[in-house]
């Protein structure tokens, strides 16, 4: 029976509490991990996830770890990483990946990091167990899509009231064409705050670029949401097996699968659909 101590792995991405937000950041992207372990002279404090630096309020280049990472104890903090021990099971790994909404986890033995398990590790593990279970079955299949020419704060305040992650951008024919991510709206505020009064033109190559003159300033609320926009998007079909769905985000480091009939959005697949599933 496959446990944490099958799935854990030692390499994964550190920093020091009291690094500053925007150097963690190019860790992150640099090693393509969404989540990173936190020590403080080397001994483990807790787990930060890039979905925490959405909630932070002050000017990345000025804010320290420390102000958002998540510690082990909710006695300690709002922000709770449940840990694993080497004899977890699937199910129990599920639950507390959902429990944390993190993308890993850390395996502890006698108070002491030895490993962590990874989302896709994790999802690696349960695909045999969805063999035959088509992807709308688990999908949300509420059609929430956003148009391309709409203004980015519109678009993150749908995200925010529906309680998700990813979004389909769609043209005016409802066509499929990107997916917006809360982290895509991050990125390019964090850099438009480091880099206020210069051009973006060429700076991001996964989004479509729109070049601004000198000096002139940017209300990224005002902008539309195909700046910040991935053209790149993981799709499937309703019928689709959830295995076969699995295999796509391992293969591309997706956490989501837009669902499409004739280049039409019918849905969202994200891992955290998966793990509710398979924790029961």
């Amino acid at each position: 029976m496959v446990n944490a101590s099958d799935l854990l792995t030692t390499t994964y991405v550190t920093c020091d509490v009291n690094d500053r937000i925007s150097s963690l950041l190019g860790k992150m992207k640099r090693a393509q991990e969404g989540a990173a372990v936190v020590t403080k002279k080397g001994n483990y404090l807790g787990i930060v996830h890039r979905s925490a630096f959405l909630v932070s309020r002050a000017h990345a280049s000025d804010t320290k770890v420390a102000n958002i990472y998540q510690r082990r104890s909710k006695a300690k903090s709002n922000f709770f990483v449940p840990t694993l021990s080497r004899t977890s099971s699937l199910p129990v790994m599920c639950k507390r990946m959902l429990q944390s909404n993190s993308r890993m986890l850390p395996v502890m033995e006698k108070d002491r990091l030895i490993g962590v398990v990874k989302d896709m590790e994790l999802l690696k593990a349960i695909a045999p167990d969805f063999s035959s279970i088509p992807a709308f079955e688990l999908a949300s299949t509420d059609s929430i899509t956003v148009r391309e020419n709409n203004v980015i704060y519109a678009a993150m305040t749908a995200m925010k009231k529906h309680k998700i992650g990813h979004i389909p951008v769609v043209d005016k024919n409802g066509k499929l064409l990107g997916i917006l991510s809360g982290y895509d709206y991050l990125e390019m505020h964090l850099h438009s705050r480091s880099r206020m009064h210069q051009s973006r033109k060429g700076t991001h190559s996964d989004y479509k670029n729109r070049g601004f003159d000198t000096g002139e300033k940017i209300s990224l609320g005002d902008l539309p949401v195909r700046d910040f926009m991935s053209e790149k998007v993981i799709t499937a079909t309703p019928r689709t097996t959830i295995a076969q769905c699995i295999q796509l985000m391992i293969d591309n480091n997706a956490h989501s699968i837009v669902l499409t009939r004739y280049d039409k959005p019918v849905g969202v697949l994200t891992c955290h659909d998966i793990f509710i599933h398979a924790a029961q």
